[in-house]
């Protein structure tokens, strides 16, 4: 009877630690190659947007990738006006521009645009100018 809980314990010991070592091993794994979807995830979209009227950048701008009707990565630009967002590699982008503080910066019309870009590029620049609303 104390052999058979001995050897019940020593079973549950190396299943265990037999987990343990295949998750530590699989921790490794996405480490050093990285996950299923990393390879497509690194694409940046960098760019400036600037005022229509004075030329001048414009900070807090929404800067959105859209799915449809969903957004799928969005940051806000910077105090000179730009903005990096990394998102999954596919050809076409639909890029949505909004002005989200309103009066603190003036008021700019939202923008829609979409842009095409090859496979074999790892990023693009997307310069655009709003429509300033106060004038």
């Amino acid at each position: 009877m104390f052999n058979k809980i001995q050897q019940r314990k020593r079973e549950l010991i190396r299943k265990f630690f037999g987990l343990f070592s295949f998750t530590a091993l699989m921790f490794v794994f996405q480490a050093c190659y990285g996950c299923v979807d990393c390879d497509n995830y690194n694409f940046y979209i960098t760019g400036t947007v600037t005022s229509d009227s004075s030329g001048a950048p414009i900070e807090g701008i929404e800067v959105s990738i859209m799915d449809g009707e969903y957004v799928s990565a969005s940051i806000l630009t910077d105090s000179v006006g730009k903005y990096k967002i990394e998102t999954f590699r596919y050809g076409e982008y639909s890029i949505h521009f909004a002005d989200i503080d309103s009066l603190e910066n003036g008021q700019f019309l939202p923008l829609d645009t979409t842009i095409t870009v090859p496979d074999n590029i790892v990023g693009c620049t997307v310069n655009v100018s709003l429509l300033n609303m106060d004038k």
